[in-house]
This record gives structure tokens, C-alpha cells and sequence, in this order.
């Protein structure tokens, strides 16, 4: 339903729900068909143990990288070759960009407000991308975290912050 909540994104804690997930793909150029992986995306920033509430609001260059895998990669062309950060694939600048217009436009992580980045990062704007499962030598990311090698996942990774 449209008024579906699915996640509640930080740090503004907005109710991300179908309909606002939508309009952000809308707006990022996003074809129908991917509604689905920005809802995975959306319950992926929700959950507690990504401490979405940390990324949205350091005052390091964090930005949210989208991975997805399994049969939805290949069939949205979710590009896993090369350049696949760069521009050129549609599915990579639309789901990532749309990502970031949730993080922005539901979780109210507007730079220079919640969003305390002294300088931010360019990966900020978009960052999707697909894992290339034929030509690693390991087996996929979603078969190691527990899934099923025919099944379609989203994996959300932190990037751009120092751990030490």
C-alpha cells in the first residue's frame, strides 16, 4: 500500500513509506521495476545495526553505497563491469541517486544542517553498483551473508569514514 511504512530514516526520522520511496525514484529518473530494490534499500537504512543515525550526521565524508545482486542485477542492467561507479549505466546513477534523495528528502539529511560533513564527498550524489558474481573467483556477497545464489538482494555499506 502506498501509505506503507518501511523504514524510518535518520536522522530526521522520516517515515519512509512506499509512496515517498516512489516519488525519490521519480525524481532520480528511476524506471518502475526498480521500486523494489529502493524498498530493499529503505528496510536495509532502517535497521538499527546500520547506524544510519552516525553516517547521515558525522562531520566525516560518509556516504551510503547500494550493492545489489542476484537476478534483479542483471535483469535492471545494474552495471558490475567497468566503470560501473562512473557514468553511463542508468540503473548505477538512478538507484544510487535515488538512495540519496531518501537519505536527503525523508531522513532531512540536508548538508550544513543535519548533515555535518566539513566537505562532504562526491559519492554523496550517487553510488550503485552491481557485484560482476560471474568473474569473481569467490562466491557472491549475498551468498556469503546467507542468501540463496538465485535470490536478489541489496547490500547498504558505509564509505568515506576513518575507523580507527
Amino acid at each position: 500500500a502506498p501509505d506503507e511504512v518501511v523504514a524510518t530514516i535518520a536522522p530526521g526520522m522520516g517515515a519512509a513509506t512506499v509512496e515517498y520511496i516512489a516519488i525519490q525514484g521519480v525524481m532520480a529518473g528511476c524506471y518502475p521495476e526498480y521500486l523494489p530494490v529502493l524498498i530493499a534499500a529503505a528496510e536495509a537504512l532502517g535497521e538499527k545495526a546500520f547506524h544510519l543515525q552516525a553516517i547521515q550526521s558525522t562531520t566525516n565524508p560518509s556516504a551510503v553505497w547500494l550493492i545489489v545482486n542476484g537476478p534483479a542485477a542483471r535483469w535492471l542492467e545494474v552495471n558490475s563491469g567497468a566503470g560501473c561507479l562512473g557514468p553511463g549505466a542508468w540503473a548505477n546513477a538512478s538507484l544510487g541517486r535515488a538512495v540519496r534523495l531518501i537519505l536527503l528528502n525523508i531522513g532531512h539529511a540536508w548538508p550544513g544542517e543535519m548533515d555535518k560533513a566539513t566537505q562532504g564527498q562526491s559519492a554523496k550524489y550517487t553510488m550503485c553498483c552491481a557485484e560482476n558474481e560471474a568473474a569473481s573467483p569467490w562466491p557472491p556477497l549475498h551468498v556469503e551473508r546467507g542468501f540463496d545464489a538465485d535470490a536478489s538482494t541489496v547490500t547498504i555499506v558505509e564509505i568515506g569514514r576513518a575507523h580507527v
